[in-house]
């Protein structure tokens, strides 16, 4: 059973970052820190500027138990690829939604795809080539490879 949990830890870690790797900026794009420093603000559940492995283990388990739809203890495809997208969905609404109402209109939804193509279009001319978007994964990639040394 701990080999289990472990296990699911694991994979939960992983898809953490896989989770906001794929959101939009501010929830993981962009390089900004902001996402980084909400998610490290959570997890240090002891507000002392580290996060220890005891903490980061109890925030798995914490949300494998929000994935576990039907209590069992494991997790199928369905609940992890449901819980996954739930938290996705959960990060892009709070990142639309600019004025905090818990609602998203058009003219937030608007101004959020605005600043995603604002930011992968590198040179400001108004259109984003193969280029541009090489050079952001590129850009992304090395963020990755610093934050992880």
């Amino acid at each position: 059973m701990k080999k289990q949990i472990a296990a699911c830890a694991l994979v939960l870690v992983m898809a953490s970052g896989a989770a906001l790797a794929h959101g939009g900026p501010g929830v993981g794009r962009g390089g900004s820190a902001g996402p980084m420093k909400n998610w490290f603000t959570v997890v240090d559940a002891n507000s002392d500027g580290v996060v220890s492995q005891e903490e980061m283990g109890q925030r798995q388990v914490e949300r494998f138990g929000r994935m576990d739809a039907n209590g069992d203890q494991a997790l199928s495809v369905d609940e992890l690829h449901a819980g996954l997208q739930r938290e996705r969905a959960a990060g892009l609404h709070k990142w639309m939604d600019s004025d905090g109402d818990g609602k998203v209109s058009l003219e937030e939804f608007t101004a959020a795809q605005n600043k995603r193509f604002s930011a992968m279009d590198a040179n400001g001319d108004g259109e984003i080539s193969k280029a541009e978007i090489q050079q952001r994964r590129l850009m992304r990639h090395k963020a990755k490879s610093q934050a992880a040394e």
